[in-house]
């Protein structure tokens, strides 16, 4: 048979390397490569994204500040939200992001959010406990014989308070429970006001408040209220006890 007849077509005569059946094929075959080039760019990324926001396991290796960051936390966002404002930066430190879960939050006892953690080899050297100005963490992180914010003047916790502060509150909030605790520990006088109860929705309300612990002078003062968990030491720098 003639070879030459064999390649004629009702187009006219086709080259046995540009047949349709070659062609798909090579079509095919650059389809193929061009998926396994994204897979693999798309792995590449996820990698160098997982590898830039992990923590490492080795305690040696954990150093820096730390967010300790819960969803469900009002507090914790609005904290999520300062802290995006600077940068992710807390006195020139990239500030690494780690939930109640991670080994760090639990190894240092921390049950609530937000809570700012200065780390160095694996050892907590300061912390900021509750939503603050950027500018006041810095300072107390700065501070690295601040263990964690629980220090008290010995001499205060004889005094007893003359006026009584106002505590907004959940007993399922660690903070709450906390503030309470250090309330009562320095016998400063205090009342309690759920914050799902008629009163307490009314203060939260008034206040335009987001989260719990909310401690007030007065019922009557929304303005001069302290968010989040507090020291008696802020809480005397801030006037509401003396």
């Amino acid at each position: 048979m003639n070879y030459y007849n064999k390649l004629r077509s009702p187009f006219g005569i086709m080259n046995p390397m540009t047949s349709p059946s070659n062609s798909n094929g090579l079509l095919n075959g650059i389809i193929v490569f061009l998926i396994i080039i994204i897979i693999l760019l798309v792995a590449y990324c996820l990698y160098k994204s997982f590898e830039k926001f992990s923590v490492p396991t080795n305690k040696r290796e954990l150093n820096g500040i730390f967010f300790v960051h819960r969803d469900g936390c009002g507090f914790s966002k609005r904290m999520h939200e300062s802290l995006k404002g600077k940068d992710f930066k807390v006195n020139g430190h990239k500030v690494q992001i780690i939930t109640l879960d991670s080994p760090l939050a639990k190894e240092n006892n921390v049950n609530g959010t937000p809570t700012i953690l200065k780390v160095s080899n694996g050892k907590v050297l300061a912390k900021s406990v509750g939503l603050k100005p950027i500018e006041d963490i810095e300072k107390e992180l700065s501070n690295d014989s601040n263990d964690s914010n629980d220090s008290n003047d010995s001499n205060d916790s004889n005094d007893s308070n003359g006026s009584t502060i106002i505590v907004l509150m959940s007993p399922s909030c660690p903070f709450c429970v906390r503030q309470i605790e250090e309330l009562e520990k320095n016998n400063i006088s205090h009342e309690k006001i759920l914050s799902n109860s008629e009163e307490g929705k009314a203060l939260m309300q008034k206040g335009n408040f987001r989260g719990v612990p909310i401690i007030l002078k007065n019922k009557d003062d929304v303005a001069g209220a302290l968010v989040g968990y507090n020291t008696v030491e802020q809480l005397k720098k801030n006037g509401l006890v003396h």
